[in-house]
């Protein structure tokens, strides 16, 4: 009985080594840049596509008002399940405005739809000889066949407000389907479902190309260890505060705590959770110089990228201020 208590304390004891030293881990956003930007920034006027066809006569609105939605959207990509901390961290990289008259510059363009659908049946003859019979008897049967396609072509144009055309987005691509049975009409999709892929399929390709998205980025706090046996209890108690500060998401006073920490004991593990609080509230600047501090080349290379967007964002006319704890 009594071999089995040490065993048991033995176990408590590893299972709280174990729980104190599993890292605390976060999620926050990173921008992901888009691939395309209006240089300078400014006002922007999406116009509804002109249609060079007979059908779909609304896609040209549907076109202009998604590219509107996602170009004025600030939080595009965002889960619900996680804040944004960083104040100034928005996709909303344009002002869209009502008019051409107020743009700085102009999106507008045209489409096409073409779509077709046949069906179709062709009657064969089998010959079959009897030895009862003294003529070749004809046996019919029916070959049927169904066909489908549609297709879209068009352009989205970016133009300054005298006209200079300064890019270009081509969109569209071509569905079809055939088929063919014996004595059965075979089924194809609907050129109506095709329609609505195409679409779909131009929209989500296009109307992204200058707008960031959001990003969720996992990290982790480092454990805080100390070499200095008479500030053990006091860093342990700090360490505390700053973890329970960290659970709760509020990253100024945590990083506040941390600092603290820092004042007391130098190291690298401290460091980089001073690092990571920086990061998170936006202050790219600081969160770099406590990289550096920690050693840490995967943070430092991810707020080097972060950074760029930062001053990309800046060039784009957003005003990025980088608060303190």
């Amino acid at each position: 009985m009594h071999k089995i208590s040490i065993i048991i304390r033995l176990m408590l004891v590893a299972l709280a080594i174990s729980a104190s030293a599993t890292a605390q881990r976060v999620e926050f956003y990173t921008l992901n840049m888009p691939s395309a930007f209006l240089e300078g920034g400014g006002k922007v006027f999406v116009k509804s596509l002109t249609n060079n066809g007979t059908t779909e006569a609304d896609f040209g609105d549907a076109y202009a008002k998604a590219f509107t939605n996602v170009l004025s959207s600030n939080a595009l990509g965002k889960d619900k399940d996680v804040k944004l901390y960083n104040p100034w961290l928005t996709t909303a990289l344009y002002q869209v405005v009502g008019s051409e008259d107020e743009a700085d510059f102009i999106i507008s363009g045209d489409y096409i739809f073409e779509s077709s659908s046949n069906s179709s049946y062709e009657e064969k003859f089998i010959k079959e000889t009897s030895e009862t019979v003294d003529k070749k008897l004809p046996i019919s049967y029916y070959t049927f066949s169904a066909s489908s396609s549609a297709s879209l072509a068009g352009k989205t144009v970016i133009t300054k407000k005298d006209g200079t055309a300064i890019g270009s987005i081509p969109f569209g691509n071509k569905k079809e389907k055939s088929n063919s049975k014996h004595m059965e009409k075979p089924s194809v999709p609907s050129t109506s479902s095709f329609i609505q892929d195409l679409r779909n399929e131009a929209i989500n390709k296009t109307v992204f190309v200058y707008s960031p998205r959001l990003d969720v980025e996992k990290f982790k706090f480092n454990n805080v260890k100390t070499k200095n046996k008479e500030f053990k209890k006091e860093l342990k108690d700090l360490v505390k505060q700053a973890e329970a500060l960290v659970k709760t998401g509020d990253f100024n006073e945590a990083g506040k705590k941390y600092l603290e920490i820092a004042a007391k004991e130098d190291n690298e593990d401290v460091n980089c959770n001073i690092a990571v609080c920086y990061e998170i509230i936006g202050n790219f600047t600081k969160a770099k110089d406590y990289y550096v501090k920690s050693a840490d080349k995967s943070g430092i290379k991810r707020i080097n990228t972060m950074i760029l967007v930062r001053d990309k964002l800046k060039e784009l006319g957003i005003q990025v201020v980088e608060n303190d704890f």
